[in-house]
């Protein structure tokens, strides 16, 4: 069984006291409305005061400090999705206007270069062995024969195209 509260003001200051807004003319008007329902000797028990602002749904006092941090938390929410919002039309933009490249399709773009590469290696071992075989005995003229091979076929790879790959953040994307 709940505490009898006694009269109507006692009532105010109960749910004032556990945050809720009201006033004693709001009580009063309910009370003849039959809002709230008071015993026989006039007196308001604490479940039936608690009842009473559930059934008129009295909305409790948020305090300055939490209102203006929930304001402050929201505005950040807002704000990051405008940004993201924002990147993500970006993205689309250069995507759009050919500046931006799928990942896989990067990738694989790397992974033919690469390929080309082995088989450019490969293929300059093989034509230049002989040669190298018979500086064998010259290490300083085998060692910048080599050199000078690798470099002439390096430039004519780089000739070949360029790639560049621009990483962001979570999601990657390739140029």
């Amino acid at each position: 069984m709940s505490a009898d509260l006694g009269n109507k003001m006692a009532v105010v200051r109960f749910l004032q006291a556990r945050g809720y807004k009201i006033r004693k003319s709001k009580v009063y008007a309910d009370e003849k409305k039959g809002l709230l329902k008071a015993e026989a000797d006039g007196g308001v028990t604490e479940t039936e005061a608690l009842a009473y602002a559930a059934r008129v749904d009295l909305s409790k006092e948020v305090k300055a400090a939490d209102n203006d941090r929930y304001l402050r938390q929201k505005q950040k929410e807002e704000l990051r999705h405008i940004r993201l919002k924002n990147e993500k039309m970006e993205r689309e933009k250069q995507k759009d206007a050919g500046e931006l490249i799928a990942r896989d399709a990067a990738e694989a773009e790397i992974a033919d270069n690469l390929n080309v590469m082995v088989h450019a290696f490969r293929h300059l071992i093989e034509t230049k062995h002989e040669e190298w075989l018979l500086m064998g005995k010259s290490p300083l003229r085998l060692k910048t024969s080599i050199v000078e091979d690798l470099m002439t076929l390096l430039d004519e790879l780089v000739q070949r195209g360029e790639v560049r790959v621009r990483y962001r953040d979570s999601e990657r994307s390739a140029a």
